[in-house]
C-alpha cells in the first residue's frame, strides 16, 4: 500500500480549508495523522 505525504499547505488547499485549522487541529489532537521529517510536518 503506498502513502501520500502532502504538506499541510497542500493538504489546506485540497480541502479548501485554512492551513491555521489544520494546525489547531493538530494542536488539539484532532484530524488527520500527520508525521515530521526533518522538522517538516507532512
Amino acid at each position: 500500500m503506498k502513502r501520500n505525504c502532502m504538506t499541510q499547505k497542500e493538504l489546506a488547499d485540497r480541502w479548501t480549508i485554512s492551513h491555521r485549522t489544520l494546525e489547531r487541529w493538530r494542536w488539539a489532537g484532532e484530524g488527520p495523522a500527520y508525521m515530521k521529517l526533518g522538522g517538516r510536518v507532512v
